[in-house]
């Protein structure tokens, strides 16, 4: 049998993230999976297992992201995979955004006109 891998699934709590975190549960991967809202994510995954860890994460947050890095480890020994599926949706040129839509972004690519 093939060694299980630990993916970390960021974004987990709706759409692309909840499939690509069921199907690693499936295959019987362990999981740690992430988002703002972890009550959601836990929800979409159906619940505990002993294969998952779920855990809050802005990833705007560094501080937050080395913690939940620093669980994951601390829970499965290290992580193989890292999805990153958080984001937000905007459409348009990501150089013309109000100020206030770029927040946490490249001060650079923001203030580009």
């Amino acid at each position: 049998m093939a060694e299980l891998l630990r993916a970390h699934a960021q974004g987990a709590g709706r759409g692309l993230g909840t499939d690509i975190a069921r199907q690693a549960l499936d295959a019987g991967h362990r999981v740690v999976a992430t988002g703002r809202k972890p009550d959601q994510v836990l929800d979409a995954l159906g619940g505990d297992h002993d294969n998952l860890l779920v855990a809050a994460l802005d990833i705007t947050d560094l501080d937050q992201a080395r913690h939940v890095a620093q669980q994951a480890v601390e829970a499965f020994g290290r992580i193989d995979v890292l999805v990153n599926n958080a984001a937000n949706f905007h459409a348009g040129c990501f150089e013309e955004s109000p100020t206030p839509r770029c927040a946490g972004r490249s001060r650079r690519a923001c203030s580009a006109r």
